[in-house]
C-alpha cells in the first residue's frame, strides 16, 4: 500500500463504507427490527413536536394556579387533563327535574350573541384564547374583584 491511501480522508471514507455496509446488512437481515426502529423514531418525533406545541400554548396563558414551568405543564397537561369536564355542557342541568333557578325572575333571559370563546385544553389555568374584553372592561373587572377596602385610590396614582 502506498502512503497516499492512508490519509485521514481515505480512512474516514473506509469507515463510512464499513458503517453503511453494516447498516445495509442489518436492514437485509432484520427488516422487522429496522422497521420498528424507524417507526419508533418517527413516532417519538411526532409526540415530541406535539408536546412542545402544547407546552408553548401552556406558557402563553401566563402564570396562575400552578407553577408556570414544565412541572406545571406536566401536572395540567398529563395528570389533570383526563379529569377535565366540558364547561359549556348544560345537559346535566337540563336533565335535572328541579327546574328552579338561583338567578331569580329579575335576571335577564338574554340569549348570547355570537359564538362562545375558545378555551385552552389545559384545565388549570383555564384561559380564553380569543374574544378578549376591552381595556375599560378589564379595568372594571379587576377593580370589582379587589376587596372592598382596596378599591380606593389604586388607579388614581
Amino acid at each position: 500500500m502506498s502512503s497516499s491511501s492512508n490519509t485521514p480522508a481515505t480512512i474516514a471514507l473506509r469507515k463510512l463504507d464499513l458503517a453503511s455496509a453494516h447498516i445495509v446488512s442489518l436492514y437485509r437481515d432484520r427488516k422487522p427490527v429496522f422497521a420498528a426502529l424507524v417507526a419508533g423514531l418517527l413516532g417519538t418525533l411526532a409526540v415530541a413536536r406535539a408536546a412542545w406545541q402544547d407546552y408553548r400554548l401552556f406558557l402563553s396563558y401566563g402564570p396562575g394556579g400552578i407553577p408556570h414551568n414544565i412541572l406545571g405543564w406536566f401536572i395540567s397537561g398529563v395528570v389533570l387533563r383526563p379529569l377535565r369536564i366540558n364547561v359549556f355542557d348544560t345537559g346535566k342541568f337540563e336533565k335535572d327535574e328541579d327546574k328552579r333557578s338561583w338567578l331569580g325572575d329579575e335576571w335577564p333571559k338574554k340569549i348570547r350573541a355570537g359564538t362562545r370563546p375558545r378555551v385552552g385544553p389545559h384545565p388549570i389555568p383555564q384561559r380564553q384564547l380569543d374574544q378578549y374584553g376591552s381595556g375599560e372592561m378589564k379595568e372594571v373587572s379587576h377593580v370589582s374583584s379587589l376587596p372592598h377596602g382596596c378599591r380606593g385610590n389604586i388607579w388614581d396614582g
